[in-house]
C-alpha cells in the first residue's frame, strides 16, 4: 500500500496519474470521496460530537480498511491519495508494509510564493483555477506553515518528502519510476 499526502496542490493526483500511467493496474483510492461519503451518511461526522482530530483519525482508519479489502479483492496494490488528511492521522494506521510519501513546496516558502507555484502548474480542470490568493487562503488557512510541518514531520519520521515546487513533472516523474520498483518488490 502507498499513501500519498501532501498539502493542496502539491501535486498528489498528478503523481498518482504519472505511477498509473506507467503501471495501470494499480488500484487508485481518493479519500476527499470517502471523507465526504461518511460526513454525509453518519451524523457524528458532521456534528461536534467527536474532535476534529478524532474525525481525522476515523476516517484514517476507514481508509486504511478500505484500501487493505481492496488490495484483498482485486490481488493489486493499492495507492492512497490522503487528501486532506493530516500526515499524523496517515502515519498512525501505516502497517510495516506501507509506505508513505509526502509532496510539498519545500517546506520553506510563504503562502505567496506557494500560490506563485501552484499558478505555475494550473490547470483548466484544477479546483483552484480561475480562484485568487485570498479565496484560497480562506479555505486552506497557513498552508506553507502546513507544508513546513509535513517536511519537519518526515524528517523525524524518515518518510520520503518530495519538494514539487519547481520541475514539477520531471521530479514526479522519476520518482513515479521508483515508486513503481518499491510496489513490485514489496
Amino acid at each position: 500500500m502507498l499513501y500519498i499526502v501532501g498539502v493542496p496542490r502539491s501535486g498528489k493526483s498528478t503523481f498518482i496519474e504519472l505511477i498509473k500511467e506507467l503501471c495501470p493496474d494499480l488500484n487508485w483510492i481518493a479519500t476527499d470521496a470517502i471523507q465526504n461519503a461518511v460526513i454525509h451518511t453518519f451524523p457524528k461526522f458532521s456534528s461536534d460530537e467527536i474532535s476534529k482530530i478524532d474525525k481525522q483519525q476515523e476516517i484514517a482508519q476507514i481508509v486504511a480498511s478500505l484500501a487493505d479489502w481492496n488490495e484483498v479483492l482485486t490481488g493489486q496494490q493499492t495507492i492512497v491519495d490522503v487528501g486532506e488528511l493530516p500526515i499524523e492521522a496517515v502515519y498512525k494506521i501505516l502497517k510495516p508494509t506501507d509506505k508513505m510519501v509526502c509532496l510539498g513546496f519545500g517546506g520553506n516558502l510563504n503562502n505567496e510564493q506557494i500560490w506563485d507555484s501552484i499558478k505555475r502548474h494550473h490547470q483548466e480542470y484544477d479546483y483552484t483555477y480561475g480562484m485568487d490568493f485570498e479565496r484560497v487562503k480562506r479555505k486552506w488557512g497557513d498552508f506553507a506553515r502546513k507544508d513546513d510541518n509535513n517536511r519537519f514531520f518526515c524528517r523525524q519520521h524518515n518518510i520520503k518528502y518530495i519538494d514539487t515546487a519547481e520541475n514539477r513533472h520531471s521530479t514526479l516523474l522519476k520518482e513515479a519510476e521508483e515508486i513503481i520498483v518499491y510496489l513490485y518488490e514489496n
